[in-house]
């Protein structure tokens, strides 16, 4: 049962890939605090406050590193089980060593030619530092009082909102983790 004011430690990882060509794939290691700012009976359950800093090793297009942090808003739904269902959604800031150009720098490539895969890769962010928009849903197994394992899909968007001048990265993210709540 959770109580308003209970906090959640957490760390999980995982791998992500975009459906969009070309590929954009992830390994990632994600802590979490979360604070449970208020209770309710119906659903029952506890409406959470999450902070995420993150790293994770980028392997396609090219092999290299992301970080940043998001902010999360989550509903955790208490099923009177050892399982307990949850979504979240929020944004943030990350930092990409991507190499990165923007719609621009593609449009004067493709005048020279068809695009190569790499030259393709900087269609996806105009710059290193972007937002992120997310949101998942899993679930928490319970195997102590306390403890529980984690299992979440999320979706994930990356892009620079001050600029029409990239089309983003959208990504699938299979997360697996363990919390602790006091």
């Amino acid at each position: 049962s959770f109580d308003k004011g209970m906090r959640e430690l957490g760390v999980s990882g995982g791998g992500s890939s975009s459906w969009e060509t070309p590929r954009y794939s992830t390994f990632t290691l994600l802590p979490k605090i979360g604070w449970m700012l208020a209770t309710f009976d119906k659903p029952k359950g506890a409406l959470e406050f999450e902070l995420e800093p993150f790293v994770s090793l980028v392997t396609k297009p090219e092999t290299t590193y992301e970080i940043g942090s998001a902010i999360m808003m989550g509903y955790n739904f208490e099923t009177g089980t050892k399982l307990v269902p949850f979504v979240h959604a929020g944004g943030g800031a990350i930092y990409s060593g991507l190499t990165t150009g923007g719609l621009s720098e593609v449009r004067g490539i493709r005048k020279m030619g068809p695009l190569s895969s790499s030259d393709e890769a900087k269609k996806l962010l105009a710059n290193h530092l972007n937002a992120i928009a997310q949101m998942g849903f899993g679930v928490k197994y319970f195997f102590k009082e306390k403890t529980a394992l984690d299992f979440e899909y999320r979706w994930r968007h990356i892009s620079d909102p001050s600029t029409h001048d990239d089309l983003g990265i959208d990504s699938n993210f299979v997360l697996f983790g363990v919390s602790y709540f006091y």
